[in-house]
């Protein structure tokens, strides 16, 4: 049944990390395997063939144990760090619990727990369920499956050398088929091409429909209202519609998540379809019959924003395959204000307004320069370096939409504190916060949250008054001094 009992014993020295990934389709890369090192390749399967079953015969029902089992070790890597704050064990993570853990995390810890509240509470109520918890696990189980396809060569997928089809592996069959795919030729087209082609099914444009994909990566201004919870930065655009006859079959691939407000000749869009980054996409100004948030979730389309790029060209090929017509691409890094079909930029008096424009600084007095020429800002609308802070990344400011009116991938909800700076100066004109003269933010009033986004160059320093509660959110890369104690919290103390 197998060469040589010799031959056996030294293989079983070798490690299963010694195998590398597979990529979707495992035969053309036994075959890209094999044709390098055949005789190497016999050793490392045949190897895998003994730690998986030490009679050097596996059977179906033997492989798909082994699945079932990584399965289960999966579940519980998933489930495990999330149950752990599960302090009361009823299997629940409460928004009390959920509190008392944020009180005893910092740095790195503080920022994975705070990613796992954020991705497990799908309806935003701030606890975590049985059957949100039993959701998140199923999900990343299922994407695991998706993306690796058994890749590993373990349980089911090292079926794949099952020659005569009986069900049963053996070393005589791992022979066999690594010398039959060493002497074929290697495929020509790379599968994961072949993948990415065939898992994204959009719906077609009709015939006279113009295709039009634009993309980013976020927006030059803030959104009064968050569609990915209040943790998360949502940022904001506008998509002006050009006048025109054909319509228009829109494709919008974003970077982190956003609203889009749709304006303009908006009866031209037979289709708006979008929400492929899975960060969370809303949609303004659009019938709900016409936007397509779902489509696009097996697409694995580039956030081609930049001419003559391999992204752009790799875009540009999957939606033509995709469509079956050709695509007029445009984009930017930072969307504002953007024509279509054209893709030229504009900005309006809109976005320059009276709660926009730069800031000039006289003396003990600033003013901000609007359409309407310089206005004098009150001390309380000028917290010292927070608004030019906020201006720097988010040139046009906060733009204020109502949850109401916006379709979206998950739920849209209105931010109780802004995030990053915006945030900052919402408090501050609250009287919650103040700013101390070295710069540092004093939260002097309980306050509902840290404001989102408090990482890299959006990072503060905070005192936390004594006797004012520790806020919900996570504060980033932020420090937060504790005066009762002087104990610093977070990532940079």
């Amino acid at each position: 049944m197998f060469r040589s009992l010799v031959a056996i014993s030294t293989l079983l020295i070798a490690t299963s990390a010694a195998l590398p990934q597979t990529r979707n389709d495992p035969e053309n890369y036994l075959r890209t395997m094999a044709s390098k090192n055949t005789e190497r390749t016999k050793e490392q399967f045949i190897s895998r063939l003994f730690l998986m079953s030490p009679t050097g015969e596996l059977t179906r029902e033997m492989a798909e144990t082994i699945d079932l089992r990584n399965d289960a070790e999966m579940r519980m890597r998933i489930t495990a760090p999330i149950l752990k704050n599960d302090l009361d064990g009823d299997g629940n993570v409460s928004r009390e619990e959920i509190n008392r853990v944020r009180m005893v995390l910092s740095g790195n810890e503080r920022s994975q727990f705070e990613t796992a509240v954020l991705k497990t509470d799908t309806d935003g109520d701030g606890k975590l369920s049985a059957a949100e918890i039993a959701a998140t696990r199923k999900e990343a189980i299922d994407s695991t499956h998706r993306r690796n396809r058994r890749g590993d060569f373990l349980g089911t997928a090292f079926m794949v050398f099952d020659a005569d089809g009986n069900g049963v592996v053996v070393v005589d069959e791992i022979i066999e088929t690594i010398d039959r795919l060493a002497a074929e030729p290697p495929s020509p087209l790379r599968p994961a091409q072949l993948s990415e082609a065939e898992s994204c099914k959009l719906p077609k444009p009709s015939p006279e429909a113009r295709a039009v994909f634009v993309a980013g990566r976020g927006g030059r201004a803030l959104s009064s209202v968050t569609v990915a919870g209040l943790d998360q930065v949502t940022t904001f655009a506008t998509l002006d519609i050009e006048e025109g006859k054909e319509p228009l079959y829109i494709v919008a691939n974003i970077s982190g998540p956003m609203v889009l407000r749709v304006t303009g000749a908006t009866g031209r869009v037979e289709r708006f379809v979008g929400g492929g980054n899975k960060q969370g996409l809303g949609v303004i100004g659009l019938p709900a019959e016409v936007v397509d948030l779902t489509s696009m979730s097996e697409c694995k389309f580039p956030v081609a924003y930049q001419a003559d790029t391999s992204d752009w060209i790799k875009a540009r090929a999957l939606l033509v395959s995709a469509l079956g017509k050709e695509v007029r691409m445009t984009g930017r890094n930072k969307l504002d204000q953007l024509k279509l079909p054209s893709g030229h930029r504009d900005k309006t008096e809109e976005t320059q307004g009276i709660n926009s424009g730069p800031i000039v600084h006289s003396g003990n007095r600033s003013y901000r320069l609007t359409n309407k020429g310089l206005v004098e800002l009150k001390r309380e609308e000028n917290p010292i370096g927070l608004e030019a802070e906020m201006r720097r990344f988010y040139p046009d400011g906060v733009v204020e939409v109502s949850a109401e009116d916006i379709v979206a991938t998950g739920k849209a909800e209105a931010y109780d504190v802004l995030p990053n700076q915006a945030g900052l100066i919402q408090l501050v004109k609250s009287g919650a916060l103040s700013v101390l003269r070295d710069g540092a933010i004093s939260i002097d009033k309980p306050i509902p949250r840290f404001p989102a986004g408090l990482n890299g160059a959006h990072s503060v320093k905070f005192v936390l008054r004594r006797d004012v509660p520790m806020p919900a959110g996570s504060p980033g890369h932020s420090m937060v001094l504790l005066e009762e104690t002087g104990q610093c919290l977070g990532a940079r103390c």
